[in-house]
């Protein structure tokens, strides 16, 4: 019986930069294992405002440890906006 991950986003957030619509934002996810064993083919979705935009990655994530990859935002008007970060299926 294989024991499931246990993963989490352990931070999302915007990087320095300026934050107007129409210029990119830089932003950064990280991502920890807490579980006793490596998992592979880590699946990092980016929501924008609701609409899914990218699939981050992470080729190998060791027990114990966290990697952090960063992406790029695009909003096309003013105001308040919502980045999402889940793990999504397909680990090995």
């Amino acid at each position: 019986d294989k024991t499931r991950p246990n993963l989490a986003i352990t931070e999302l957030r915007a990087l320095p930069g300026p934050r107007v619509s129409n210029v990119t934002l830089p932003m950064e996810v990280i991502v920890t294992n807490y579980g006793d064993t490596a998992v592979r083919n880590l699946q990092v979705t980016i929501i924008e405002d609701e609409d899914k935009r990218r699939t981050e990655v992470i080729d190998e994530l060791g027990k114990g440890k966290s990697v952090s990859r960063r992406f790029e935002v695009l909003f096309n008007r003013a105001g308040e906006h919502v980045i999402l970060a889940q793990i999504a299926g397909g680990l090995t």
